[in-house]
């Protein structure tokens, strides 16, 4: 996975220690970064706001630095899809171990 944003990379690492087994329960037919019930903390958490509070520190403060929002120029459709292929590819390396 080694073509996968560093962002990507450091939101699943704090995911993997949080909620381990997170990539399981994402909807990637319904996932959308640029929706706050359908992105990945939404449909962790409840919500986009609600993670935020429930995380707090860097997360709360920088969240793009984790993948969870857009940064700079970056697309919502952009980072949905980075997200979509790498949970993609991680499901299919779990299934092939």
């Amino acid at each position: 996975m080694s073509s996968t944003s560093p962002r990507i990379e450091r939101g699943a690492a704090l995911l993997d220690e949080l909620r381990p087994g997170w990539d399981k329960t994402i909807d990637v037919d319904r996932l959308d970064l640029g929706n706050c019930e359908r992105c990945i903390l939404g449909q962790l958490y409840g919500g986009y706001d609600q993670a935020l509070q429930m995380l707090d520190g860097e997360v709360a403060k920088r969240p793009a630095t984790f993948g969870f929002n857009t940064y700079g120029p970056e697309r919502f459709w952009t980072l949905t899809e980075r997200w979509r292929t790498y949970i993609e590819r991680r499901r299919k390396g779990r299934a092939a171990a």
